[in-house]
């Protein structure tokens, strides 16, 4: 028996579901004058957790409180990725800790996400290396293995669980503080620095038993 081949015309959409918006933005030589003062005065603690290596975080966990103009630099850019991308017009946001993470060559950090906020950023510091720094990954929580072992022949937008970001100076990286991240792999014999924070609705919102003011 011979089968013949069919052709079926048909109008093709494709709908990418559930987003999760990560937003980068160059903030020129906003933190340098920043990176330059706290590079040097921060006591740093070793992140110890599996997974890591060569992987440092400050014990300073509110470090933007000596730097309201940075801050409010900062709080702009979250509020154009809550407003403009988000939608979140009626939640008003604030920023409540700061630190800042050191990664020597080859170090790296485990897959994490930050619990108690709504918005997460990274600023990279000016003397970071453009070659072989560690990107910052992103993990999806869609997974193949978890019913067969169906993985793509070819990675794209649709069907990926993994993606990176690559670190660039003075590049600011916005994103929803729920999505998994980590520091992949940092090659470039160049130390690389960021400052990170988080944020959480301040105010009142909500309604009737599901009202919250903070």
């Amino acid at each position: 028996m011979r089968w013949a081949k069919v052709q079926i015309n048909m109008q093709l959409e494709v709908n990418q579901l559930f987003s999760y918006p990560v937003v980068v933005i160059n903030l020129d030589d906003f933190f340098v004058s920043f990176f330059e003062k706290e590079r040097k005065n921060q006591i740093w603690r070793e992140n110890i957790h599996e997974h890591c290596f060569n992987n440092y975080v400050s014990k300073d966990m509110n470090i933007l409180e000596k730097y309201p103009k940075e801050k409010q630099k900062l709080l702009d850019c979250v509020n154009f990725y809550k407003n403009e991308i988000m939608k979140w017009t009626d939640v008003e946001l604030s920023i409540t800790t700061s630190w800042m993470t050191k990664t020597k060559q080859n170090g790296f950090s485990k897959p994490h996400s930050h619990k108690n906020s709504l918005v997460s950023g990274v600023v990279y510091d000016s003397s970071t290396s453009e070659k072989n720094a560690g990107p910052l990954y992103f993990q999806s929580t869609k997974t193949y293995s978890s019913i067969l072992p169906c993985n793509p022949s070819t990675f794209n937008y649709e069907n990926c669980t993994e993606a990176y970001i690559d670190v660039l100076p003075n590049r600011l990286i916005l994103f929803e503080s729920c999505l998994k991240h980590h520091i992949g792999k940092h090659l470039s014999p160049v130390t690389r620095y960021s400052l990170a924070f988080n944020t959480f609705p301040k105010g009142s919102f909500g309604f009737a038993d599901s009202s919250l003011i903070v």
